[in-house]
């Protein structure tokens, strides 16, 4: 007896021996149980996952002897079933359409399809290819289509759908077959070996389905010629060897080279590679899967998912991609994603490659603009800040006491802010004294204290004052005090007042006036450590972060001291304050209680009811016993123990936003304002003006800094 193939001898017999395809045999079988089976099915998808497989089984299913009807489990021990498994069987017709494609076959088959099954219940006719068709036979069999007799059903299957008709494609069922994955693949593999008493390596059937690339009846033929290489044991060396792979390793010698920026090593490997006879399109093709392998592993955790990499190749990846950021991977992958359409149209595809991997090596990480602007800001600060202290040291020096100044300025209503002000220095024995000896002092600024009043200089602030002698009684101003010489010789120090130190106005000697030393906006760091800049790639937490913890306990104590509002201050807020009430009270106890709640939707916040609407995601949350029993002592704690809770779990209803839906519009109408700002400034309009620059080529993007 000839040897049958390994792809003949294993095809599937049953819907649920087909691998991968899990959905169709389902539906096929329950259209079956339920009779509603169709008249005509059009099965899609690529090579060798099982198309005409399925198409067999239905006929089988459609006309098993074993039943008095069709059966979702054909029996395969009849002589129907036998006979449609062999491709003998009378009543079922398979037909190529690639070599049966004319008007006048399909004018045989409308008149064969009058005549009743001679032997089964059903006469079923299996298209293989059916896109081949020419235009004329497809509008030939519409009507046959639309309205066959009642004991033929139609299976098309077909790698293009994209081909065929609309009036064809509305006439049938289409099931749609996957690309089988490649860990199902590497499981029927291993069943296969073990029942024909082949020892594999799983690495080894790892690459067999990666070769495969989704197809099982690929796999098999590669398996059947493998074994008829290496015997009944196949190792990872052998199935390298035989499928021509083996250049694997050189990819990862390419990467591993790049990512230590050693063009010469590069250029070796590539020249290796050239002498062992391998093609440089394909060689350059699969080096820009390598590179996008890399890419996904970057971010991807399961990566057996996603890539065709087997588990060693997996390890050695994640070795090489340590410490390296998803940025430069993907500029790797876009130089070389550009140059492969470049090697295909050049008399010279190595030197396009070779060309390629100097500059990989070459490329630096790229720093992020936004970093770019905030460093040249605070360089801009760090500059400015000693002209401004040069500015405020060449005012004219007065003697006075050694007292606070509070600075008076317009500040938004709020807790005590403290500002950094320049104190009036003791009389300096000499300009230069005066320079080294002034120091700023703190002075913290509360909502009860108020500004003190300062008589105008005696001189112009650029002229210098002049400066009167210990023992010379006289002063310029009758106003200023003359330091004792205690006073002159202590050095002065940054002191922090509190609000109660704060003297009396009437208390207060009057001085001079001085400019404010404020402290910048940005932060100031000492030269000696250089300024502190947020590191490339640092990455904000999410919000998800905090939301999903687990829950702690309920704070009681902390419930019951919060201060309850009276009925006036509720009168006079609206739902979405009353919320937002609830929301920061909670906030300083439970952080990831009040996280979640900022999802919230408060529909209704009235009557004694606090209704609300949670999204999917945070509804189960939100209901979990201790965050309930928070968020409803919070309620009563605020509101009294009158009023219940209702929550329900939708998106809203759209009359109301979250907390965390404003606080988010609040950020886009801050960053349209500030890109509004920066697309007007004279500056930009200048610099579009000097480099000739079009109007809509023109992009401003904006980071707030919570974003970053």
């Amino acid at each position: 007896m000839s040897y049958v193939v390994l792809a003949r001898k294993w095809r599937p017999k049953q819907f649920d021996e087909v691998v991968g395809q899990e959905h169709v045999a389902r539906t096929l079988k329950n259209a079956i149980v339920q009779n509603r089976v169709a008249h005509a099915f059009l099965f899609t998808g690529a090579r060798g996952v099982g198309k005409t497989s399925s198409a067999r089984i239905l006929a089988k299913a459609l006309n098993c002897q074993a039943q008095d009807g069709p059966t979702p489990t054909p029996c395969d021990q009849c002589d129907s079933c036998k006979e449609i498994t062999a491709g003998q069987s009378v009543d079922v017709f398979e037909i190529d359409g690639a070599s049966n494609r004319g008007i006048n076959e399909i004018r045989e088959l409308r008149e064969s399809v009058r005549y009743a099954p001679s032997r089964g219940r059903t006469k079923i006719y299996i298209i293989d290819e059916v896109h081949m068709l020419t235009t004329e036979a497809f509008n030939a069999l519409l009507k046959t289509l639309e309205e066959p007799p009642s004991h033929v059903k139609f299976v098309f299957a077909t790698t293009e759908p994209q081909k065929i008709p609309v009036t064809i494609l509305s006439r049938c069922q289409r099931y749609d077959f996957k690309r089988i994955g490649q860990n199902d693949i590497v499981r029927h593999l291993e069943l296969l070996c073990g029942a024909e008493g082949i020892k594999a390596d799983k690495v080894a059937l790892q690459i067999i389905a990666r070769q495969a690339a989704g197809g099982m009846r690929d796999a098999l033929s590669l398996l059947d010629q493998i074994i008829s290489f290496s015997g009944n044991e196949i190792s990872e060396a052998s199935v390298q060897e035989i499928l021509g792979v083996a250049n694997r390793t050189h990819l990862f010698d390419l990467s591993q080279a790049i990512l230590n920026r050693d063009a010469e090593r590069c250029l070796l490997t590539l020249d290796e590679v050239h002498r062992f006879g391998y093609d440089m399109q394909q060689f350059a093709a699969e080096f820009v899967q390598h590179l996008r392998d890399f890419m996904v592993l970057s971010v991807v955790k399961d990566a057996e998912r996603v890539t065709s990499m087997t588990s060693s190749e997996i390890a050695e990846a994640h070795r090489q991609i340590e410490g390296v950021s998803t940025e430069l991977l993907h500029r790797y992958f876009a130089l070389a994603a550009a140059t492969v359409p470049d090697m295909a149209r050049s008399q010279f595809p190595k030197m396009h490659f070779e060309l390629m991997l100097v500059r990989m090596a070459s490329l630096e990480p790229l720093i992020s603009m936004d970093l770019l602007v905030d460093r040249l800001a605070a360089l801009e600060s760090e500059f400015d800040e000693p002209e401004k202290k040069k500015n405020d040291l060449e005012a004219p020096p007065a003697s006075s006491p050694r007292t606070g100044r509070i600075e008076e300025s317009s500040r938004p209503a709020g807790p005590s802010h403290v500002r950094l002000v320049q104190d009036s220095p003791a009389e300096p024995e000499s300009p230069e004294e005066q320079i080294h000896d002034s120091e700023p002092e703190l002075v913290e600024e509360s909502e009860d204290s108020e500004p003190i009043d300062e008589p105008e200089p005696s001189s112009p602030p650029n002229e210098p004052e002049s400066v009167s002698e210990p023992e010379l009684p006289e002063v310029s101003e009758p106003t200023e005090v003359q330091p004792t010489p205690a006073e002159q010789v202590r050095e002065p120090e940054p002191e922090l007042v509190e609000e109660s130190e704060v003297p009396e106005p009437a208390e207060v000697q009057p001085t001079r006036t001085e400019p404010a030393f404020t402290a910048p906006a940005a932060p100031v760091v000492p030269a000696a450590t250089g300024i502190k800049l947020p590191k490339l790639g640092d990455v904000t937490e999410a919000d998800d972060a905090l939301i999903f913890q687990e829950a702690p306990e309920v704070n009681h104590e902390a419930i019951a001291a919060i201060e309850r509002l009276n009925p006036a201050q509720i009168a006079g807020l609206t739902s979405y304050q009353r919320w937002t009430k609830v929301v920061d009270a909670i906030r300083p106890f439970n952080q990831p209680v009040a996280a979640a709640c900022e999802y919230g939707y408060p529909e209704r916040f009235a009557d004694h009811v606090v209704e609300l609407s949670f999204p999917d995601k945070y509804s189960e949350l939100i209901t979990e016993p201790k965050r309930y029993q928070t968020l409803e002592g919070v309620v009563h704690a605020l509101f009294g123990p009158e009023w219940k809770l209702d929550l329900q779990q939708n998106e809203g209803s759209g009359n109301v936003k979250s907390i965390a839906e404003e606080r988010e519009a609040e950020k886009q109408r801050r960053k349209k304002a500030l890109v509004e700002e920066v697309t007007t400034n004279p500056i930009v309009s200048k610099a579009k003006e000097l480099f000739e620059v079009e109007e809509d080529r023109v992009r401003v993007q904006v980071q707030l800094f919570e974003d970053m």
